[in-house]
């Protein structure tokens, strides 16, 4: 239906669907409508792990199992990797995949949405559990722990 309304909107002349805006708002609704079917059709566990993971910016079994407090993220990490959903492998041999920037977008903006008060609690479980410091820099800053944010900043001074 999406499909439809946008390709006629298009064939129609309609000044939205003409111009450069338009069209990158027709393609960013277009992946939406898609990325909400993708996660409709994952089993609830993988739905919760990936929503929970979105804050993420890469995916390892480590990371995963801090962030979501569970010890099956290798299961679920191969699962996301045979149906191949919007991600790219950065290593297959410890299982580090990558989601494409909209789709993880699109699940964190899922999770803002669905379960609002448990974002800055996964932010505090990624930092805690990264090893990166501009990385644990951003996760405490998203989980508005000032003080945390500041004392990593030194440490990298």
């Amino acid at each position: 239906m999406l499909i439809d309304a946008s390709t006629s909107a298009a064939r129609s002349g309609s000044a939205l669907a003409s111009t450069p805006s338009g069209d990158r708002l027709a393609r960013r609704n277009l992946f939406d409508f898609f990325a909400h079917e993708v996660l409709a059709d994952l089993p609830p566990r993988l739905q919760d792990f990936m929503l929970s993971c979105s804050v993420l910016p890469e995916l390892n079994p480590g990371l995963c199992n801090a962030v979501t407090a569970g010890d099956d993220a290798q299961q679920l990490l191969e699962e996301l990797y045979r149906r191949n959903l919007f991600l790219t492998v950065l290593d297959e041999e410890d299982l580090t995949l990558r989601l494409h920037d909209l789709f993880r977008e699109f699940l964190g903006a899922e999770l803002a949405r669905q379960k609002p008060d448990q974002v800055a609690e996964l932010h505090m479980r990624a930092a805690r559990a990264e090893v990166i410091p501009n990385r644990i820099v951003m996760h405490w800053l998203k989980a508005q722990c000032w003080d945390d944010a500041l004392a990593e900043m030194m440490l990298c001074a």
